[in-house]
C-alpha cells in the first residue's frame, strides 16, 4: 500500500498543482493506524521561498473544525458534562434564543445541520482580529431565529455549530479555544493546531494566493466570528493523527482518547433525508449519488 501511494498519490498531486498553477500543497493519507502519505509540496510562501513542510506549516482550514468541534463534545459527553441527546432550550446562558414552538433542541441536531435555524451570513466576518467578539456575545446578537421543528431536513448552519461550541465553552468553564486545547489538540498530541487566531504560531501559516495570468496575489485575511463552525489553524500531520486515532476504535500507541460509541457517531450515518439519499455523521457526509456511500469531511459540500 505504501508503494501504491507513491506510485499514485504523490504524481496526482504533483500534477494537480501543476495544472492549477498553485505555489504549493500539503497531502496526508491515512488508513486504520498507519500513514501513507504524509508531505508537503512547493512554497508557503512565494516571497521567502519558504517550502511547506507537512509537520510545521500551518493551514487556515476552515471549516475542518467541525470535527474538531464535535470530538470536543463528545468527550464532554464521555464525562456527562453535555448530552447529545437531551433538550438544551432551557439551559443557563441560552436565554437569547428565538426557538418558537418548534420543539426539543439537541446538541447532535446541531452537529447533523438538523436544528431548524434559519441561515445568515452577514457580518459573520471581521477585518480583524481584535473585532472577534466572544461566542456569548456574538450569537446573542446574530443568532438566526428557528424556522422549522429539528430532525426533519438539513441545512448547513454556521451558527448551529457555533452555539454548539457555546455549549462546549458553558461546560468546561473555558473559552472556546482553551476548551479545544485541553480537551482535543492536548490529549491528541495535536500540539501545531489551534482555533486562536491571536496566536504566535501564526508566523508558520502558509500564505493564501489568488493567482492572476503569471502574478501571485496574497488573499485578504480575514476572521469569523463563529470559530466553532469556520476556523482551524492545524498541520497536515496533526490532522492525520486525528484520522489516526477515530480509524483505530479511539486509540492510539494504546491510549484510549475516544469511546467506542462516540466513534460510531462520528462515523456512520446518523441521519438522512431517505434511505435512498446519502446521509450524514455527526463529522463526517456520506458520497452523493455519484460515488461510493463512502464518509468524507463534512466541510467538504457545504457540510
Amino acid at each position: 500500500k505504501q508503494r501504491l501511494a507513491d506510485l499514485h498519490v504523490r504524481p496526482l498531486i504533483e500534477n494537480w498543482l501543476e495544472q492549477s498553477g498553485s505555489p504549493g500543497g500539503v497531502a496526508a493519507l491515512v488508513e486504520g493506524d498507519q500513514i501513507l502519505v504524509l508531505d508537503g509540496f512547493g512554497l508557503a510562501d512565494t516571497g521567502s521561498g519558504r517550502p511547506i513542510d507537512p509537520n510545521t506549516t500551518l493551514f487556515q482550514v476552515a471549516e475542518l473544525v467541525r470535527p474538531m468541534t464535535v470530538t470536543a463534545a463528545l468527550r464532554l459527553a464521555e464525562q456527562g458534562l453535555v448530552s447529545l441527546d437531551a433538550d438544551i432550550s432551557g439551559r443557563d446562558g441560552l436565554q437569547f434564543l428565538e426557538l418558537g414552538s418548534y420543539g426539543p433542541l439537541t446538541l447532535e441536531q446541531l452537529f447533523l445541520h438538523t436544528s431548524g435555524f434559519d441561515h445568515r451570513v452577514i457580518a459573520s466576518r471581521t477585518d480583524a482580529v481584535d473585532k472577534i467578539q466572544p461566542l456569548a456575545t456574538y450569537l446573542s446578537r446574530r443568532m438566526p431565529t428557528r424556522v422549522r421543528p429539528g430532525g426533519e431536513v438539513s441545512t448547513p448552519s454556521i451558527h448551529g455549530y457555533s452555539l454548539a461550541g457555546l455549549l462546549v465553552e458553558l461546560a468546561t468553564g473555558e473559552a472556546f479555544s482553551d476548551s479545544m486545547d485541553s480537551l482535543v489538540f492536548g490529549p491528541f498530541a495535536m500540539s501545531s493546531s489551534t482555533v486562536d487566531p491571536d496566536n504566535s504560531r501564526v508566523a508558520d501559516l502558509a500564505t493564501g494566493y489568488l493567482r492572476q495570468g503569471e502574478i501571485y496575489n496574497r488573499v485578504a485575511v480575514d476572521y469569523p466570528q463563529t470559530t466553532p463552525a469556520s476556523f482551524l489553524l492545524t498541520t497536515a500531520s496533526d490532522m492525520a493523527r486525528w484520522l489516526q486515532i477515530v480509524l483505530s476504535d479511539g486509540s492510539l500507541d494504546g491510549q484510549p482518547l475516544l469511546g467506542s460509541e462516540s466513534v460510531t457517531r462520528l462515523l456512520s450515518s446518523q441521519f438522512t433525508h431517505h434511505p435512498a439519499l446519502p446521509g450524514r455523521s455527526l463529522a463526517f457526509r456520506e458520497g452523493s449519488q455519484f460515488s461510493p456511500p463512502e464518509l468524507y469531511l463534512a466541510a467538504r459540500g457545504g457540510g
